[in-house]
């Protein structure tokens, strides 16, 4: 079974009025369960439409979407999967309200109906799975760093212990360290519990990071999709859809152009900087 499949989605925003918009066309797309999958596009590209149809926020005006096996075009399905399918938008820790820590991540278990016992056994599991320490529970959410209160804000969401979670565009606003430690926990935490995650970003270095499978869109449609080494042989359509390259998938392609042969599918710094590690001591045996 899938954890999402998507057949032939296309959706018009204020539909039937002067201000309808396409946000897709005609879209079709599966997402094995229990994989990282990152959504990628320039801003318009009609990521948040699509993730929104995962979690009942949205019905298909055309097409299917059924998520862990049920059709979203059941309205009694699209009311109960804020319980299966946590999506964590842009900024969550806008969203934080209560006056604990605690109270915040106990929100959505007590909404289950789960009693205090249970309740308490979520929250501090989710709290140790983003990794902060149980001191902080009594503590307001809004006297924490911003990082912090990304973290707790995704722990609100863990405890529910959905099946999926959907994360909109979450670094936005992180310096470079603090959306390091970010996408570093997101991967500890996928390994540790098997859930499937779909990141929602136009940062390609994010998804490149984290994904095992990547869904590139421009103007509602699916441009490309694939393994994160097979998009990044096609440099030249990501540009022309709009999106930036990494850089370490710029630096070897213009070796690659110079005669240098060195591969121009790495993933990450670490991975390029083998990868011309390795060139550099071939010569050196060679003479070359």
């Amino acid at each position: 079974m899938w954890a999402v499949e998507v057949k032939s989605l296309s959706y018009i925003h204020s539909m039937g009025t002067p201000f309808a918009k396409q946000a897709l066309k005609d879209v079709s797309l599966n997402i094995a369960q229990g994989q990282i999958v990152g959504i990628i596009g320039p801003t318009g590209s009609g990521k948040s439409t699509l993730v929104q149809h995962f979690n009942g926020l949205l019905a298909p005006q055309k097409g299917s979407v059924n998520v862990l096996g049920r059709s979203t075009a059941d309205k009694a399905v699209r009311m109960n999967l804020w319980k299966e399918v946590g999506l964590v938008f842009q900024y969550p820790e806008q969203q934080l309200f209560e006056e604990t820590v605690y109270d915040d991540i106990a929100f959505g278990p007590k909404n289950l109906g789960l009693n205090e016992i249970e309740v308490k056994k979520r929250v501090i599991k989710a709290l140790d799975d983003i990794g902060l320490p149980e001191e902080i529970l009594s503590r307001s959410p809004q006297s924490l760093s911003g990082g912090m209160k990304r973290r707790v804000a995704i722990a609100g969401i863990l405890a529910m212990q959905p099946k999926i979670l959907v994360l909109d565009e979450p670094t936005a606003g992180l310096d470079p360290a603090a959306k390091s430690r970010f996408l570093n926990l997101i991967r500890k935490l996928q390994q540790s519990t098997g859930i499937t995650v779909i990141l929602v970003t136009h940062s390609i270095d994010d998804a490149a990071e984290l994904a095992h499978w990547l869904v590139v869109m421009d103007r509602g449609r699916i441009a490309l999709q694939g393994k994160p080494k097979d998009i990044f042989k096609q440099p030249e359509r990501l540009i022309q859809i709009g999106l930036n390259v990494p850089v370490e998938i710029e630096v070897t392609r213009k070796l690659f152009e110079m005669g240098i042969p060195v591969r121009t599918d790495v993933l990450g710094l670490n991975e390029a900087v083998e990868e011309i590690a390795r060139i550099r001591d071939r010569r050196k045996k060679t003479g070359g």
